[in-house]
């Protein structure tokens, strides 16, 4: 092929690579979008992936509703766990920011979807999200994800063997600092929960362990 050709041709590709790349920032400029979320109306959630889509359309077992409709202004919910927020989020609005939040997500690609969804709806003052584990002691950890995609669950601390009793190969392996809540409460200054939920696919009597203190006072 002639040198002009082989020109042209190259400087066609990095064109249509440029306007490629151009289209795709642009198209990303306007996604995700934000959806109503299914578990409690007026709520919109960040969607960026099919997990985050699926989590947004999932609703409240009965008894669960009934739970978080009990909640009463001033008291403080410990959302562990917390994913993108479907708890946090929800007793929010239920209880038109009269219950305080603290969220608590270590997963790096869920905690910015869970602080986007915070932000989009207006509760940046209600719900105050944290992004380290818990755990029985304070420590660095190794947090092993099963996938890296928002909203993405049954991670571990520590081990690769899941809540089934299945080893797995980390899609990456974060360190991360661990507190138990005791020491959480006492050394920041947290206020201390009236009503915790907790699900963590695996770590929950590891938790329970670290907030003895908390569960007796």
């Amino acid at each position: 092929m002639p040198e002009k050709e082989r020109f042209r041709d190259y400087l066609a590709f990095k064109i249509v690579n440029i306007f490629q790349s151009t289209f795709k920032a642009r198209l990303m400029d306007k996604l995700p979008l934000y959806k109503e979320a299914a578990f409690c109306k007026g709520v919109h959630c960040y969607v960026a992936s099919s997990v985050e889509l699926k989590r947004s359309q999932r609703d409240f077992e009965p008894q669960m509703s009934v739970w978080l409709r009990n909640f009463k202004p001033g008291e403080v919910f410990y959302d562990i766990g917390a994913n993108i927020g479907m708890f946090s989020l929800t007793v929010a609005k239920m209880h038109n920011k009269q219950v305080n939040v603290y969220a608590f997500e270590p997963s790096f690609s869920t905690f910015a979807s869970l602080v986007r969804n915070i932000i989009a709806n207006h509760f940046g003052d209600v719900i105050f999200p944290f992004s380290f584990a818990l755990g029985s002691v304070q420590g660095m950890r190794n947090f092993n994800y099963t996938d890296i995609a928002s909203g993405a669950s049954v991670h571990t601390l520590d081990t690769v063997v899941n809540q089934t009793g299945s080893e797995f190969t980390p899609a990456f392996s974060q360190k991360v600092i661990s507190y138990s809540l005791d020491e959480l409460v006492r050394s920041f200054g947290l206020a201390s929960p009236t009503h915790i939920k907790i699900d963590v696919d695996g770590g929950e009597r590891e938790i329970i362990e670290g907030m003895k203190q908390i569960l007796q006072g």
